[in-house]
């Protein structure tokens, strides 16, 4: 059914440098029925500045003169227009965002010329508390962009996934591991294999049951 919800099983980084468990992971994720499992890269070097703690004096320095666009294009911008570029379809998770910033990076992916956008609505806590997920910010940004939307969570439960289905998510992204116990950042606050399954099978029963 090509209205069905797209599952993300999102890896990240819990093959804590492993190829053999990243490649147990993608396994996971098919026996799980999740449609793509996805994987998260940078280079660190790139992504944490060595300057960090002088944001607050850097702001106080050099005031408001350049505005939030001018900053996003100057620092990481081309990126999103690299993307643009290649015309394929792009998800664009809006974590931390405020609407101005969801507004500028579109801005920038339609005027490169992006394919079909779908936005994700996202807390980026981790867990996120149930009582802050906030789902119906996802009918918000329908309405502010007209665009498809979807939910990439980080609760520590399966509930706010069924419910994401139930208001009309088109994708659903979510945490997974190997196992809960391992060490690294983003474990305790993913699915173990049994709870993606189960997660899985929850939201197909949701749209089953839409209609």
């Amino acid at each position: 059914n090509y209205m069905s919800v797209l599952i993300i099983a999102e890896a990240g980084v819990n093959h804590n440098g492993s190829l053999a468990m990243a490649k147990q992971l993608a396994d996971v994720a098919k026996a799980a029925g999740a449609d793509i499992v996805k994987f998260q890269t940078a280079k660190p070097e790139l992504v944490i500045s060595r300057f960090a703690e002088k944001a607050e004096y850097q702001k106080a320095e050099t005031g408001e003169a350049e505005s939030q666009l001018e900053m996003c294009k100057r620092i990481h911008l081309p990126y999103l227009e690299k993307i643009a570029a290649t015309k394929k379809p792009v998800i664009l998770s809006t974590g931390m965002s405020m609407i101005s910033e969801i507004e500028d990076a579109l801005t920038i992916l339609e005027d490169g010329g992006a394919g079909p956008i779908t936005l994700l609505h996202c807390n980026t806590e981790y867990p996120t508390p149930i009582e802050d997920a906030n789902l119906l910010a996802m009918q918000d940004l329908r309405e502010q962009f007209g665009l498809p939307v979807g939910y990439s969570d980080h609760t520590a439960g399966i509930e706010a996934d069924i419910a994401a289905a139930a208001l009309g998510a088109v994708v659903i992204e979510k945490h997974f591991t190997l196992d809960k116990a391992l060490p690294g950042p983003d474990h305790k606050a993913s699915l173990s294999p049994e709870e993606l399954t189960a997660m899985v099978a929850a939201v197909r029963k949701t749209e089953l049951a839409l209609g």
